[in-house]
């Protein structure tokens, strides 16, 4: 997810400028983000690669995984019904 605000997750060296910060802020804590930027980070987020297509397979593990949280490492009963 943090990969949709520019950032290279792969590089532990990976430094976050203002804009990235306030970005970051603004969407995780705040929620004051427009819905057209809200839309392009969640593309981004679902689509990382911008190729416009998304497998359904690979669309409903993500919506699942989002539904699932951190607490859990197999996919729950109310995870899967969400993710339905």
């Amino acid at each position: 997810m943090i990969g949709a605000f520019g950032l290279d997750t792969e590089n532990e060296n990976t430094r976050i400028d203002w804009e990235q910060y306030i970005g970051l802020k603004c969407f995780l804590e705040k929620f004051t983000v427009g819905k057209e930027i809200k839309e392009e980070i969640w593309m981004k987020i679902i689509d990382p690669k911008t190729v416009y297509q998304v497998s359904m397979t690979d669309f409903t593990f993500f919506i699942e995984r989002l539904a699932r949280g951190a607490m859990h490492q197999t996919p729950t009963t109310e995870s899967q019904a969400f993710t339905k």
